[in-house]
């Protein structure tokens, strides 16, 4: 059994479900149960998290409690009132939306936190005899309780968050469904009522709470990543708990050879302009960075074009057109399946695993991803700003993600947020090295558009030189769509299996090189040790989400066994 056991109901509704979405991509093993069975197996946790529309009989609350009072440690993401008193909170009600504020900077939990952190549904609470680490307020920046409390309940060690943290993730990632334009900024930057039905038409930020400007500049863009530092609470919460229990935990790390970032530019080829695409290709052949072309419909390049970039390892992807509107290009799945199986013969390959729409079109909520997963699109990238007021984040993180269907099943078709498109073009170049050090501080990717068109206009050239060596000093590799694709499903097959807290075994069904894990150091102990199939192997004291860890990378050969023991 794992370290970790989240709780949940069958019966809850379908967002609590992305609690498995969130911990998969941050690599960190858990067990999923029913609350009908938590007290048959709770002694066996180090951690148990607690998740949406619990209703524990007395018996399993007695059990709760007995578990934290003899030193268990427990997480409450907005679930069953009854066990306010272990969480040290009062509850009073129902909130809609708000944000967390007054963070308290000296907690691993609440440190190092910088965007609005913007939140939708939660039950509002106060601390009673636990310790309020964040306040929280309603939209209108009014006081609503506390956000986040943290108790000692006998020995053990208990954390409560009053926001629905993970319905906030969905809303913010997969919008509101786009069926009209939405509402343009009030001052001015992002006119997104503009008649055509796009990813931003469905987004759920604020204008005014959301956005920060990158200096030097005074336009507010949407600068912090929301849904990444999110995402990070309940990761922190996680390790916060084993800390106090002076445990270490192993973390499968997002990317290979220790790498804490990576960088992405795509080029979608508007206009299919050859020497255009051969001006871009050269300038990104000359820096050794691999991009992906995502090709529109009609015309495309020449057959030697399409040669070049696979034999120079570039990536072929779709640039989805229903914005023209004529033939074969509307918002229909047999449009985009025509357009899907031109591309493919157009340039000679025998499939297609990324796309990105046509000035960002978008319809609906989920059927476009629906669309994609039927024709084998493993990847997508079309949520990302049209216009300056929207640069950033404006769908909440760098980080690539799933989106969860209306039945609480995962749709297998990554999504890559777009930060910007065309630096000099739409945005002055400063703005490039601000995302990536956004990017950069969440461990998420950077991924820009340049397009073809604009590549011989002043200055365009040096900014993608600018970004990419800016990138390369923050240790970001620059990646393809489909790369980063492939290798979020190859860690997603290893497995870490807990045998006891200072033992584990690591497999996986198919190789995978310089694979890199992560052990959390608490500071209590002084004499930290990692053997490997009973090895003491080396590692690399590091700091990640303000703690210590010990990194190792290691090969994983298919079907093997790697037992470690700390």
């Amino acid at each position: 059994m794992c370290q970790i056991v989240v709780v949940l109901d069958p019966n809850s509704r379908t967002t609590v479900f992305y609690i498995e979405e969130i911990l998969a991509h941050a690599g960190i093993s858990y067990d999923l149960i029913h609350a009908r069975d938590l007290g048959h197996q709770i002694d066996l946790c180090t951690v148990i998290i607690l998740i949406g529309d619990l209703h524990f009989d007395q018996s399993d609350r007695n059990k709760i409690e007995e578990y934290v009072k003899s030193g268990g440690t427990a997480i409450w993401l907005n679930s069953d009132p009854t066990l306010s008193e272990i969480f040290g909170v009062k509850l009073t009600e129902e909130i809609e939306e708000g944000y967390l504020i007054e963070l308290e900077t000296s907690s691993t939990i609440t440190s190092g936190l910088q965007s609005s952190l913007h939140v939708f549904g939660g039950t509002k609470f106060h601390a009673t005899t636990g310790t309020p680490l964040a306040k929280l307020v309603d939209i209108q920046y009014q006081p609503a309780g506390d956000a986040i409390v943290e108790n000692r309940y006998g020995k053990g060690y208990t954390i409560a968050l009053a926001a629905d943290l993970i319905g906030s993730i969905v809303l913010i990632q997969q919008g509101i469904p786009v069926t009209q334009d939405g509402q343009p900024a009030p001052d001015g930057s992002a006119s997104i009522d503009d008649d055509i039905l796009k990813t931003e038409d469905g987004f759920v930020l604020n204008w005014k709470w959301d956005r920060t400007p990158i200096v030097p500049s005074t336009q507010p863009v949407f600068l912090e990543p929301i849904t990444d530092e999110l995402r990070e609470l309940i990761v922190k919460a996680i390790l916060r708990c084993f800390e106090v229990k002076s445990q270490s935990t192993p973390i499968l790390w997002y990317y290979p050879r220790g790498l804490k970032s990576i960088a992405m530019m795509s080029h979608d080829s508007d206009h299919n302009d050859q020497q255009l695409a051969w001006s871009l290709l050269n300038v990104t052949d000359q820096l050794n960075i691999k991009t992906t072309w995502c090709i529109i419909y009609p015309g495309g390049y020449i057959p030697e074009f399409y040669q070049k970039l696979q034999d120079w390892d570039y990536e072929i992807a779709l640039h989805f057109d229903a914005l023209t509107k004529k033939t074969y290009t509307n918002w229909t799945q047999d449009d985009f399946n025509y357009q899907h199986q031109w591309l493919i013969q157009e340039a000679g390959i025998p499939t297609l695993k990324s796309n990105k729409n046509h000035y960002t079109r978008w319809e609906n909520r989920l059927e476009f991803f629906h669309w994609c997963q039927a024709k084998g699109i493993e990847v997508d990238q079309s949520k990302g700003p049209s216009k300056h007021g929207t640069i950033g984040f404006p769908f909440g993180g760098s980080h690539p993600w799933y989106p969860i269907d209306d039945n609480g099943k995962r749709i297998n078709v990554l999504e890559i947020n777009m930060l910007t498109q065309d630096l000099v073009i739409t945005c002055p170049v400063f703005y490039g090295r601000g995302l990536i050090d956004s990017v950069s501080r969440h461990y998420g990717i950077a991924h820009f558009l340049f397009h073809p068109a604009h590549i011989e206009k002043p200055n365009v050239r040096d900014a993608v030189i600018d970004v990419v060596e800016y990138a390369h000093l923050q240790g970001m590799e620059w990646w393809t769509s489909e790369q980063i694709g492939d290798w979020e499903q190859k860690r997603r097959q290893i497995r870490i299996i807990h045998q006891r807290h200072d033992r584990f075994t690591i497999t996986s069904p198919i190789s995978v090189g310089s694979v890199t894990f992560i052990f959390l150091i608490p500071d209590t102990i002084n004499d930290f040790s990692i053997q490997i199939d009973g090895r003491l192997i080396d590692w690399k004291p590091i700091s990640i989400y303000g703690c210590n860890f010990a990194e190792i990378i290691i090969d994983i050969a298919a079907n093997q066994e790697i037992k470690v023991q700390l």
